[in-house]
Protein backbone atom coordinates (compact mmCIF):
# COMPACT_ATOMS: atom_id res chain seq x y z
CA UNK A 1 0.00 0.00 0.00
CA UNK A 2 1.44 3.37 -0.94
CA UNK A 3 1.90 6.25 1.45
CA UNK A 4 -0.72 8.25 -0.48
CA UNK A 5 -3.29 5.47 -0.02
CA UNK A 6 -2.55 5.26 3.70
CA UNK A 7 -2.97 9.03 4.06
CA UNK A 8 -6.28 8.91 2.17
CA UNK A 9 -7.57 6.09 4.38
CA UNK A 10 -6.47 7.98 7.50
CA UNK A 11 -8.22 11.13 6.33
CA UNK A 12 -11.38 9.14 5.56
CA UNK A 13 -11.33 7.62 9.07
CA UNK A 14 -10.89 11.06 10.66
CA UNK A 15 -13.79 12.42 8.62
CA UNK A 16 -16.03 9.48 9.57
CA UNK A 17 -15.29 9.89 13.30
CA UNK A 18 -15.89 13.63 13.01
CA UNK A 19 -19.26 13.09 11.36
CA UNK A 20 -20.29 10.58 14.03
CA UNK A 21 -19.47 13.02 16.83
CA UNK A 22 -21.52 15.75 15.15
CA UNK A 23 -24.41 13.35 14.52
CA UNK A 24 -24.55 12.21 18.15
CA UNK A 25 -24.52 15.82 19.34
CA UNK A 26 -27.28 16.76 16.92
CA UNK A 27 -29.36 13.70 17.89
CA UNK A 28 -29.12 14.89 21.49
CA UNK A 29 -30.40 18.29 20.32
CA UNK A 30 -27.35 20.11 21.66
CA UNK A 31 -25.20 22.87 20.24
CA UNK A 32 -21.45 22.63 20.71
CA UNK A 33 -21.68 25.23 23.45
CA UNK A 34 -24.53 23.51 25.29
CA UNK A 35 -22.78 20.14 25.03
CA UNK A 36 -19.63 21.66 26.52
CA UNK A 37 -21.62 23.31 29.32
CA UNK A 38 -23.58 20.15 30.09
CA UNK A 39 -20.48 17.96 30.28
CA UNK A 40 -17.86 20.48 31.47
CA UNK A 41 -16.92 18.16 34.35
CA UNK A 42 -15.38 15.88 31.70
CA UNK A 43 -13.14 18.65 30.37
CA UNK A 44 -15.08 19.26 27.16
CA UNK A 45 -14.99 22.75 25.71
CA UNK A 46 -16.89 24.08 22.71
CA UNK A 47 -13.56 24.64 20.95
CA UNK A 48 -12.45 21.07 21.56
CA UNK A 49 -15.76 19.72 20.30
CA UNK A 50 -15.50 21.92 17.20
CA UNK A 51 -11.99 20.62 16.54
CA UNK A 52 -13.16 17.02 16.84
CA UNK A 53 -16.17 17.61 14.57
CA UNK A 54 -14.02 19.34 11.96
CA UNK A 55 -11.23 16.78 12.16
CA UNK A 56 -8.60 19.39 12.98
CA UNK A 57 -5.19 18.20 14.17
CA UNK A 58 -5.98 14.59 13.36
CA UNK A 59 -9.45 14.58 14.91
CA UNK A 60 -10.44 13.08 18.21
CA UNK A 61 -7.82 11.21 20.20
CA UNK A 62 -8.34 8.08 22.24
CA UNK A 63 -8.27 10.23 25.39
CA UNK A 64 -10.95 12.50 23.90
CA UNK A 65 -13.07 9.52 22.91
CA UNK A 66 -12.87 8.21 26.48
CA UNK A 67 -14.11 11.60 27.75
CA UNK A 68 -17.10 11.45 25.38
CA UNK A 69 -17.89 7.88 26.39
CA UNK A 70 -17.89 8.84 30.08
CA UNK A 71 -19.99 11.94 29.42
CA UNK A 72 -22.62 10.03 27.40
CA UNK A 73 -23.00 7.10 29.84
Amino acid sequence: MSLIMVKELTNAAIKLRSERIRLIRELLGLSRKSLAEKYKEYGLSAGTIASWEEGRWGGITEKGAQKLIKAFK
